[in-house]
């Protein structure tokens, strides 16, 4: 008899099989591989009952395949023991005890993007690499199936490309080759896998065997496809074939412009004949960050995917929670407070609940309607606490945090930033480094707000540092403008007028209001130090009637600030109109040059 509290190792690339530590022979769990292969892809959630039996037994009616769930848990349950977690309608495995081969691949290779010495981080993918050139469940063909085996693909192409890229800058051709190898078990055909692979394979004298590779897989192609390889690799294979090729090329540093592309042709394969898919590739693939960086192409697909299906699928559910994302990101209140509803309705994933309502509360705070925004955080909180989530309730204390200082309530703000942190200690990794280094950022400004600089300068240098160790640009529209301001208050460092330039061009490439209106007030604080008071009520009168033209008229906190602004101006009131009728474009050029000319003035000669 097995003993059921040995740990669980199920490997799912290259074929599924289960294996208890130590044991070289498989579970017997084929007549429930299934149930069993769907509990370990979404290891990292619980999933509900009747959403199993919708995945697996579509065509059945609810009662009898919840029957059948029920009975096949039962005889699991037997030979898993504490492995499975079954509990108030959720199924899941318990992570403690049990090993997902494909869960731990992609973690490690998510947690290579953060490693900044690329010896080291090609080193790691070499070691990756026999994973790499694995597919999830060959062998398996399920409809359900397909959005994780297109996922993969995704996360192994992105990931061998970045391989390809660090050997030949290295000049390790012998591993580009390999790279391009094991990216052809995932994508035959993929013209940047192919390029690398000629070229390498042609610098290391191999060009005729490279050359007779791809002809054979270019009638593969032609046959089954009816296409053909892009023009750049095709006019590739005519310079190697006729001696034109110098073969000593550069290497291309874009892998996330790569990413992008690469995510866009499998999307647009699949949008017209396989929407589901489609969802599945564009919707849980590429996370809500990875779409902020390319708003204009990907917004107008998310909302395409979310408003040409009905479904209310997993696929759907996940896309619609990335389009609210990005609308957050991109300052969108009125469409956080469209989309959030509108999954709150669907989905009974705690995460995405959560997470929605938190988004709807920040809407909340830029629209100014805080007991709005303070009910749906504590109800997400509630939500939270009652699942036995403590470390995501705490997270949702830094929203609620935002709310509370805008308003005013300075010290329960920052306590409740502290209690945050504590779930960011409790969760670990980059995801609690994000919520550590949001919180210092928040808790810099809400010292920038009380008057106390000193102790925000502590606070947004050691954001700066955290945010930066992991690569989160998202709040720099906030943090630059701040840092800057506060260092060239403090320490007199002219340095800060650099970092308050960047950040206000940063706030207006991405469209981020709060974040350009922002950066005046505090370019308006340096300008009055820097003796330009009549410049900085300007640029305060003007930050005024623009808030108010986009209903983010000034919270408590920021009028405080602007008051000691104006304090420091000699102005009694806003009733500078400098620029009255200006653009926002033509008021940033204007401030930025007034800021270059104080740098020049004030920097050590």
């Amino acid at each position: 008899m097995h003993d059921s509290t040995m740990p669980l190792r199920i490997e799912l690339l290259g074929g599924f099989a289960t294996y208890r530590a130590s044991q070289a022979r498989p579970l017997p769990v084929r007549s429930n591989s299934r149930i069993f292969i769907l509990l370990a892809l979404n290891a990292l959630n619980d999933l509900p009952r009747k959403s199993i039996v919708q995945t697996l037994w579509p065509e059945q009616d609810t009662p009898s395949a919840l029957n059948r769930l029920r009975v096949a848990l039962s005889g699991l349950r037997k030979l898993l023991g504490a492995a499975l977690v079954d509990q108030d309608g959720y199924v899941r495995l318990n992570l403690d005890c049990v090993q997902v081969d494909y869960l731990t691949a992609v973690q490690r290779l998510e947690a290579l993007k953060d490693e900044v010495d690329e010896i080291v981080e090609l080193a790691l993918l070499e070691e990756s690499l026999g994973v790499l050139g694995k597919e999830l469940l060959p062998r398996t063909e399920e409809s359900w199936l397909d959005s994780h085996q297109q996922a993969w693909t995704l996360v192994a192409q992105r990931s061998l490309q970045r391989m390809s890229d660090l050997a030949l800058k290295a000049n390790n051709l012998p591993l580009v080759v390999q790279a391009s190898e094991a990216a052809f078990q995932h994508d035959p055909f993929d013209d940047s896998h192919w390029q690398a692979y000629l070229k390498a394979r042609s610098m290391l004298g191999d060009a005729v065997d490279a050359l007779r590779a791809f002809t054979q897989t270019q009638k593969r192609l032609r046959k089954t496809h009816d296409t053909d390889f892009n023009d750049e690799t095709l006019e590739l294979v005519e310079d190697i074939k006729f001696g034109r090729c110098g073969l000593n090329f550069q290497t291309t540093q874009v892998v996330r412009q790569r990413e992008a592309e690469y995510l866009s042709r499998l999307v647009s394969k699949a949008i017209d004949t396989d929407p589901e898919a489609a969802m599945a590739v564009f919707g849980i693939a590429a996370g809500g960050y990875e779409h902020t960086n390319y708003p204009d192409t990907s917004v107008p697909i998310l909302e395409m995917l979310v408003k040409q299906s009905n479904s209310q699928s997993m696929n759907w559910q996940k896309t619609l929670f990335n389009l609210l994302v990005v609308k957050s990101g991109l300052n969108d209140s009125a469409a956080v407070l469209e989309y959030g509803p509108q999954l709150l309705e669907v989905t009974s994933d705690l995460r995405m609940r959560s997470l929605a309502m938190a988004y709807m509360a920040f809407a909340y705070l830029q629209l100014r309607k805080y007991e709005d925004g303070v009910k749906i955080i504590n109800d997400a909180i509630e939500i939270m606490e009652k699942a036995g989530r403590g470390p995501e309730a705490f997270q949702l204390y830094t929203n609620k945090a935002s709310l509370l200082w805008h308003q005013g309530y300075f010290e329960e703000a920052i306590r409740l930033y502290q209690l945050s942190d504590e779930g960011g200690d409790y969760i670990g990794g980059e995801a609690g480094e994000r919520i550590r280094g949001v919180n210092a950022c928040n808790t810099g400004l809400v010292y920038v707000m009380m008057g106390n600089l000193p102790d925000a300068k502590v606070h947004m240098e050691r954001a700066f540092d955290i945010l930066m160790s992991i690569g989160l640009e998202a709040p720099l529209p906030l943090l630059l403008p701040s840092m800057g301001y506060i260092r060239f208050l403090v320490d007199d460092d002219v340095v800060g007028i650099d970092n308050l330039i960047q950040g206000l061009k940063i706030a207006y490439r991405r469209k981020h209001q709060r974040g350009q209106q922002i950066g005046l007030d505090f370019a308006a604080g340096v300008l009055v130090k820097g003796g330009n008071g009549a410049v900085a009520a300007s640029v305060l009168a003007y930050a005024k009637v623009w808030r108010e033209s986009t209903s983010h008229s000034f919270s408590t906190a920021e009028q405080m600030m602007v008051d000691r602004i104006l304090a420091q101006c000699s102005e009694s009131q806003l009733s500078c109109n400098e620029f009255e009728g200006w653009t926002p474009r033509e008021v940033l050029n204007r401030v930025i040059q007034d800021l270059r000319v104080l740098h020049r003035q004030t920097a050590p000669q």
